[in-house]
């Protein structure tokens, strides 16, 4: 216990947080606050969890809550351990609750940029990780399309609801796009396939949808089917680096992300070849605010494994390399 210890020493001045740990002595952190009147606490159950905790912060706290060995006490929950300690990291950096030590860091760094080399294997097991999983899970959180890229609020977010903001994206997209009639579109990473049926039902235009996880495609095909334009929106589990012809419109909406930073002079010389010369592409993901970085282990481990959010430096320079 007493290197997790000396870790939430430094980094709990905000809020009084109390550890119980595996044998029963109490550990307390910080005070109570204006802001945070109760303490928040939370019990170890197992001998090994301090240790598991102290070595990687980020991934071992999750990992202790996953396998029962750190329970949150009533009336707190999770959620509110997330946001206490995000708090009181922020006060004195993200790095607090990153790897200790420089060889730790140095080694996570090595190890994110290793798990960015998405070759065509390991993008479609990454894509399978991430998307195909029980339908179920993601008709719970997204919207009736299954968008899973950040919608668009274009006024007050509380008076908008999620529906609204996904329809305003896509339109705002599409905009971006100045598509015309019987235009042959590719969507890289097509999702549920959401954006493709809208071009199609809003521009009259062919679109031709790519991913690589074999539930979205199958989910796609149902409703392209279902509304009856299989023969105008179409949808193939391939990666896109396998794309040959083509195309006046190219859309790559949430697939960044999934690229590898290592992969973008790849990504951007294709979709260059596929593109005619006056073609337009738009592509749309999440963006770091700073400089270029590295994927925590959680993240990698459990969410997007192989998954990185680039920095716009990165994307500018191999775009230009590339022709764009």
């Amino acid at each position: 216990m007493w290197l997790l210890d000396k870790f939430l020493q430094r980094v709990i001045k905000q809020g009084q947080l109390i550890v119980t740990d595996h044998d029963g002595k109490t550990y307390t952190f910080g005070k109570p606050s204006e802001e945070r009147p109760e303490p928040l606490r939370i019990w170890l159950t197992h001998r090994k969890a301090a240790a598991h905790i102290a070595r990687y912060p980020q991934l071992g706290a999750g990992e202790a809550y996953m396998w029962g060995w750190l329970v949150v006490e009533e009336p707190h929950d999770i959620r509110d351990m997330v946001l206490f300690v995000t708090e009181n990291s922020k006060r004195i950096g993200d790095s607090a609750i990153q790897a200790q030590g420089m060889l730790k860091k140095m080694g996570q760094k090595i190890v994110a940029k290793m798990d960015g080399i998405n070759l065509r294997g390991s993008a479609r097991k990454n894509a399978e990780h991430t998307y195909n999983l029980t339908r179920e899970l993601y008709e719970r959180f997204l919207d009736e399309d299954r968008q899973y890229t950040m919608a668009y609020y274009r006024g007050n977010p509380d008076a908008t609801s999620l529906e609204q903001a996904q329809m305003d994206k896509k339109a705002h997209l599409a905009a971006k796009m100045y598509l015309k009639p019987g235009m042959k579109v590719l969507d890289i990473g097509c999702g549920w396939t959401c954006f493709a049926l809208y071009l199609h039902k809003m521009y009259d235009v062919e679109v031709l949808g790519v991913a690589l996880a074999p539930d979205q495609i199958a989910f796609c095909k149902e409703r392209a089917a279902a509304e009856g334009i299989s023969e105008k929106v179409k949808f193939a589990l391939m990666d896109y680096r396998d794309v040959e012809g083509q195309f006046d419109r190219i859309s790559s909406v949430g697939l960044l992300e999934h690229v590898g930073t290592i992969h973008y002079p790849q990504f951007y010389e294709h979709t260059h070849k596929l593109l005619k010369p006056d073609g337009v592409m738009i592509s749309h993901c999440c963006g770091r605010a700073g400089p270029p970085g590295f994927t925590d282990a959680w993240t990698r481990k459990y969410i997007f494994p192989g998954g990185y959010i680039p920095a716009l430096s990165e994307l500018v320079t191999e775009s230009e390399k590339a022709g764009w």
